[in-house]
């Protein structure tokens, strides 16, 4: 994407947006049921549903799952701009303050912070957290030169490892290995890239046989999922070796936007529906036509499932 940078991109797609006036605090716009509902002891052994909410009134509310019954919704610390969890249901989420991100850690269905993590970076567009180890991972771009950076924190303690990005970064995901899947975009060209374990270099993957498009990425517990920005794109199931990786299949979700978000569990698939207002639920790697719609929302941008214990 020459002459802009990814931030811009990612405005397009609703998934980050300008800083609200004020950093902290309640924001304006969220649902009453939600905002006045503290989480329940009940919701520890449940799935939940959380939800980042976008445009003027970012939040991240967390609902029951697949009931989507309103549980509770989380503080702020600045503009959250992306959701992961990790393998005991604890979510993460960065907040953009203005300069520096904060990365807050919530036990599943918990609204005080278990942990904080600061980076220097100038905005994040994607975390994620690896099932084996629970290292993890955090994106930023360096704006229009096209560069970006992946923060990742050893057990997610600590300082973070550098690695310096030729592309902007956009999403990435763990698979059950330990190995991390970025993608982004190089100039106005698709990338997608992999952090071996204990490497401490990004490589280049070639996709054969598919015209994949810049999306969100997921560890769908066989592949690696990506979904592509565009309306009719489908989901991509790509299975990589030695840095190649081929499509064996497509999934076509119908009734969802370019700008969706979405989130496998198992043989279930959540995303951001055509209007961004719902969240639908799919049989995954099925696709079609979605079995549940989950309502109340008023901009959803990204979505995880967390598994209580």
């Amino acid at each position: 994407m020459k002459g802009s940078s990814l931030v811009g991109y990612a405005l397009t797609l609703g998934i980050a947006a300008a800083l609200p006036a004020g950093c902290g605090g309640a924001q304006s716009g969220v649902p009453a049921q939600l905002a006045a509902r503290p989480a329940g002891a009940a919701t520890k052994s449940s799935t939940l549903l959380y939800v980042l909410q976008g445009a003027h009134a970012a939040s991240v509310e967390f609902v029951t799952f697949p009931q989507g019954k309103p549980v509770g919704t989380l503080p702020t610390y600045g503009y959250p701009t992306a959701l992961c969890s990790d393998a005991s249901g604890n979510v993460w989420v960065p907040f953009d303050t203005g300069g520096k991100v904060l990365v807050a850690e919530f036990a599943h269905g918990g609204t005080v912070p278990i942990a904080k993590l600061l980076a220097p970076l100038t905005g994040a567009h994607g975390c994620a957290v690896d099932p084996s180890s629970g290292n993890l991972a955090v994106l930023s771009s360096a704006g229009i030169n096209g560069s970006g950076k992946i923060l990742v924190w050893n057990h997610a303690v600590g300082k973070p490892a550098s690695y310096h990005t030729w592309f902007e970064p956009f999403s990435a995901a763990y698979d059950d290995k330990g190995n991390l899947f970025v993608d982004g975009l190089d100039e106005s060209t698709y990338v997608l890239t992999e952090l071996p374990a204990g490497a401490r270099k990004l490589h280049y993957v070639a996709i054969r046989h598919g015209a994949v498009t810049l999306g969100g990425v997921q560890w769908d517990g066989t592949y690696v999922a990506v979904e592509g920005f565009r309306r009719s794109d489908p989901i991509y199931r790509l299975k990589v070796a030695g840095f190649k990786a081929e499509v064996v299949q497509t999934v076509q979700l119908r009734a969802v936007p370019y700008e969706a978000s979405f989130w496998t569990n198992g043989s279930t698939i959540v995303a951001t529906q055509r209007d961004t207002k719902h969240v639908g639920v799919w049989t995954y790697p099925t696709g079609g036509a979605p079995t549940e719609r989950l309502n109340g929302f008023h901009d959803a941008t990204g979505v995880v499932i967390s598994v209580g214990t």
